[in-house]
């Protein structure tokens, strides 16, 4: 799976992000020759840079041209969500904001969320700001009608369920940071089903601590249902295992895929295996000039590849326990010895080469022999601590 984010189409910078975005292209058709075949590509937001219809012809350009080539895809294994930049500042009226305002203030706003974003006259308001971005999103999310979305495709014999969630229905200003709702009724659409997918990935832009005080329950409900989180905005790569005593989440920021030649570009190719429990991610780097792995991200990854648990599918074989009861102990190679064994091993194991150099009672004996006798005797008086003295003397 390919994961890009945050790449801000722009007229205004196109001079400069198709020397970028060419070489991304090119890095991923290196990645695809070594790694294998890339089966998906999701982008988690901030398409557009002002969420403009020319913006996202340019998008849909390049992630149908050169990026689908590069990585041997088709317009039908690509899956977006929107991110801020993807809202249209312009199209929210006075009565959207009044809308949001009331949903914001509400102490228990999730059945409010839930009538409006569920009736199409009363989240019309609100999504106004998206028009484009769903537009551009039908393109590979072919009959969608609201810019949100989810699917169970069938990858490698695996069932995959990925929930396309939308962070920024409410983003209008600079000032998103914890204004922002996603809700549990888009979770509980979303995610219906999910417990019996293989592995399930939620896509979305913005990280936890964006979404309103009163909204905190969808990022528990997320990590509880979704092996793997998929989200941008943050303009560096990031790697986050998030565990608890019930479920390990990965969770992965992919960076901003352009903000300008001049910075630390990013994206991820991702290998994910739920039925072992592992995952892959290759972390790349844009170093002003091309793309190159990027082995300073993290340190027990130098060659820019880290190896990472991920949450095993529900389906897959069950390990057999650390400590089965049922498990025959009887052909250990090792033996369970006594402490004065233990002993005795010890020492003989001193004393292998000693030779013969003596005979005690009439027939012959070796010297560790004897010495084993009485040091044992002398050592079990000690532990004995009181042993009687007929014990004392036959040990002698």
């Amino acid at each position: 799976m390919l994961h890009l984010s945050d790449l801000h189409f722009s007229a205004k910078t196109a001079w400069d992000s198709g020397t970028v975005l060419g070489r991304l292209a090119a890095d991923v058709a290196r990645l695809r020759a070594e790694v294998g075949e890339i089966h998906l590509v999701v982008v988690t937001g901030d398409i557009a840079n002002f969420g403009t219809a020319d913006e996202y012809a340019q998008a849909t350009a390049w992630l149908t041209g050169p990026l689908a080539t590069a990585a041997g895809v088709t317009p039908a294994q690509i899956r977006v969500v929107p991110g801020n930049h993807d809202v249209h500042r312009g199209s929210i009226t006075r009565t959207a904001n009044v809308l949001a305002k009331g949903l914001l203030s509400e102490d228990d706003p999730q059945q409010a969320i839930a009538e409006v974003l569920s009736s199409e006259t009363e989240r019309a308001p609100l999504l106004a700001r998206q028009a484009a971005y769903l537009t551009f999103a039908q393109t590979f999310h072919p009959g969608l009608t609201v810019p949100w979305w989810s699917e169970r495709p069938e990858i490698q014999g695996l069932t995959v369920h990925l929930a396309g969630l939308n962070s920024a229905w409410l983003s209008a200003s600079d000032n998103d940071r914890g204004n922002l709702l996603l809700s549990r009724w888009q979770c509980n659409q979303l995610l219906a089903g999910a417990d019996t997918a293989d592995l399930t990935i939620a896509l979305l832009h913005h990280p936890w601590d964006y979404l309103h005080e009163h909204d905190q329950e969808s990022e528990e409900e997320i990590r509880r249902r979704c092996g793997v989180i998929l989200n941008g905005h943050l303009h560096q790569q990031k790697a986050r295992l998030a565990s608890d005593p019930d479920r390990d989440v990965l969770q992965l920021a992919a960076g901003a895929s352009y903000a300008g030649s001049k910075w630390a570009n990013a994206y991820q190719l991702l290998e994910l295996d739920p039925m072992r429990g592992e995952a892959r991610a290759h972390f790349r780097v844009w170093d002003g000039h091309d793309w190159i792995p990027d082995r300073n991200r993290y340190q027990k990854a130098p060659d820019g590849v880290a190896t990472l648990p991920l949450r095993r599918s529900p389906n897959a074989p069950k390990p057999p326990p650390d400590d089965d009861p049922t498990e025959d102990i009887t052909d250990d190679p090792t033996p369970v010895r006594t402490p004065r064994e233990r002993y005795a091993a010890l020492l003989q194991g001193q004393l292998d080469k000693l030779p013969d150099v003596f005979r005690v009672g009439g027939g012959p004996r070796t010297i560790e022999a004897v010495y084993v006798e009485v040091t044992l005797a002398a050592h079990e008086r000690e532990l004995d601590c009181g042993a009687d003295a007929p014990h004392a003397k036959a040990a002698r």
